[in-house]
């Protein structure tokens, strides 16, 4: 990307930015809504830039104009959005998510830009929990304490 436009991207997230949110990648992508019954290659596709920050997927409309924070499109949280499917086939790199509203997106990402599918796979999909302890098993718990701290010492 030029390094105007990467500016540009940067100035206009940081409108849209909320406290101590940072942007962590950004770039281009084609995006439609999911209609039903309706195949994919009938519904219109327009391309967005992408801005993923730590918590929130932001979408910009491209104009011709400068970039502005009023063209943000969608300002949502990972947590909003539930992954349905992943194409990595060429030559787009498909990713399908629905909302927490029941839409149904596509976004698709050109093969320049199919880092940035992936770390949006990488957010969308949700993370196994930490195994548990049996409960009661005190000796475990300790062990654990033990290995991770050092041993144990009794305040007074």
């Amino acid at each position: 990307m030029p390094r105007r436009s990467v500016e540009q991207i940067t100035a206009a997230a940081h409108g849209a930015l909320v406290d101590a949110e940072r942007v962590v990648e950004h770039g281009t992508c084609w995006a439609a809504q999911r209609k039903a019954r309706v195949p994919l290659w009938l519904q219109a596709r327009r391309q967005f830039l992408v801005v993923m920050t730590d918590r929130r997927l932001l979408l910009f409309t491209r104009r011709r104009r400068a970039l502005q924070a009023s063209d943000l499109v969608i300002g949502k949280r990972y947590e909003a959005f539930t992954l349905e499917r992943v194409h990595r086939s060429r030559p787009l790199f498909q990713v399908r998510v629905q909302a927490a509203n029941d839409t149904r997106m596509v976004f698709e990402f050109r093969p320049g830009q199919r880092h940035l599918g992936g770390a949006l796979v990488a957010r969308l999909t949700p993370k196994p929990p930490p195994p548990a302890l049996p409960s009661g098993d005190v000796t475990t718990a300790a062990r654990e304490d033990t290995a991770f701290w050092g041993s144990p010492t009794l305040s007074s």
